[in-house]
């Protein structure tokens, strides 16, 4: 099977939905030799800041010497940024290297998992697997054959039932909390604290970045009945930002037994700083569980690891940037983000898939916007019709338009935006991931340099 076809397979296991539990992942993997239980993990969850925080530890990981797994969701142009492996360059000790899973292993690694999906259906009669369990089979496969050292593990969704909570975790991580999914993980913040709390193994060194007390209080309970050990980011550290522009942020953080002074991150907006020391405290605590990570690999490691879709500059004069703001919550962030920066008028281009709370969003985003423009987007089916966006909008803005396509959405952006204007892609990363796709295959009619 080629490369092609076994992505048109991946992709047509999205019939099947999303369907919680792990029966079918823990019997897809013991079929393939159980390849979760070979490595130690570092298992994160949270409604924001997932992603940011598992590429802030991947970098210090791999600066620390050690090869390092890294899985993530969604991917932004290739499917193979969600199973990645970084590593120390031979040739410069403070470089990453980051490769995606090869082509040929997604091909050999699959077709595996079709004889194994194929027994699973045929002699235990079992339902087939998701596309996420697939993929996350998938990764763990990989990870095991390559003899990672450790994984840092996003979860897809919630934390109990997700796939990925099956792996070997002796740390887990909660950035935050806020409602999300709530026609499937439950309609209160603490609901949904508790789903996320389900991450948490026996023994495990917990850390959360969460400033709610009642979301503290579930993860708290769960602690105490793994007898596992709670690291509370906001009591157990202090940090400051001292300078921020659109290029990168300095910051200094302070604990009990450590002090990092003139840390630079490239990640922008106040929330990665928060992020970004919740991957300090996930640092020092591998060093419980025998890793060796230096005071150097921390500040090299926070200081080139790149995560893009994430409030990424793509130029000035007009700025242009693009952030995956997909709920209200992230949206606040984005929008604090956006306060931060000196602007004329501000240029908002807006898709958003049909389960998230669009109206929510719309309603941090869009007041004091000057322009918006609605446009749909091409690489998913789960996405919101823009007529549908701009209807809601009309309470919040006077100044709609729908467009087809991010291109062209683009090019009337640009139309009407001056060299001191702000235009911002966001709601979805999928979105987001068309945008960088159309950059770097030079789609776009007009420059995006200055």
């Amino acid at each position: 099977m080629s490369y092609v076809n076994t992505l048109k397979y991946l992709n047509s296991l999205q019939y099947f939905g999303i369907k919680f539990g792990l029966n079918n992942i823990k019997t897809l993997l013991d079929l393939l030799g159980n390849p979760h239980n070979r490595f130690k993990a570092v298992h994160i969850a949270g409604t924001n800041g997932k992603g940011s925080v598992a590429a802030f530890t991947g970098s210090i990981a791999a600066l620390s010497g050690y090869k390092v797994g890294v899985y993530t969701s969604p991917h932004l142009i290739d499917f193979r940024e969600r199973i990645a492996i970084k590593t120390q360059s031979m040739r410069q000790e403070s470089k990453i290297v980051e490769k995606f899973i090869p082509k040929t292993r997604v091909i050999s690694i699959v077709s595996d998992i079709k004889g194994a999906v194929r027994h699973m259906r045929n002699t235990f009669g079992m339902n087939h697997p998701t596309y996420f369990e697939i993929i996350t089979a998938l990764a763990f496969k990989y990870f095991a054959d390559e003899n990672i050292d450790v994984l840092i593990c996003e979860t897809g969704m919630g934390g109990r039932l997700d796939a990925t909570n099956v792996c070997n975790s002796i740390i887990s991580v909660i950035t935050n909390v806020e409602l999300e999914h709530t026609g499937v993980l439950g309609k209160r913040v603490t609901d949904i604290a508790y789903e996320k709390a389900c991450i948490i193994k026996k023994n495990n060194v917990v850390i959360s970045s969460s400033r709610k007390q009642k979301v503290l209080d579930i993860i708290s309970n769960m602690v105490k009945e793994k007898k596992a050990r709670l690291v509370e980011v906001n009591s157990e550290y202090k940090w400051r930002r001292t300078s921020s522009n659109i290029n990168k942020q300095k910051f200094w953080i302070k604990g009990d037994k450590c002090s990092y002074n003139n840390l630079e991150i490239s990640l922008l907006g106040e929330h990665q700083v928060t992020n970004a020391v919740t991957s300090v405290a996930v640092a020092e605590n591998l060093r419980l569980f025998d890793f060796r990570v230096t005071e150097k690999a921390i500040k090299t490691g926070l200081s080139s690891t790149i995560w893009h879709g994430r409030f990424q500059v793509l130029r000035e004069n007009p700025l242009l940037v693009c952030d995956g703001a997909h709920n209200p919550s992230s949206a606040k962030l984005l929008k604090k983000t956006i306060s931060e920066i000196e602007y004329d008028r501000l240029i908002f281009i807006i898709g958003i898939l049909n389960d998230k709370n669009y109206k929510g969003i719309l309603g941090i985003l869009l007041p004091k916007t000057s322009v918006v423009i609605f446009t749909n987007i091409t690489s998913t089916d789960r996405a919101l019709s823009p007529e549908i966006l701009a209807q809601e909008a009309q309470e919040f803005s006077s100044s709609i338009i729908v467009k087809k396509g991010i291109s062209s959405s683009l090019k009337y952006a640009f139309q009407k935006a001056n060299r001191n204007d702000l235009i911002c892609v966001t709601g979805s990363l999928y979105l987001v991931g068309e945008l960088l796709e159309g950059i770097m295959d030079s789609k776009y009619i007009f420059n995006l340099t200055n």
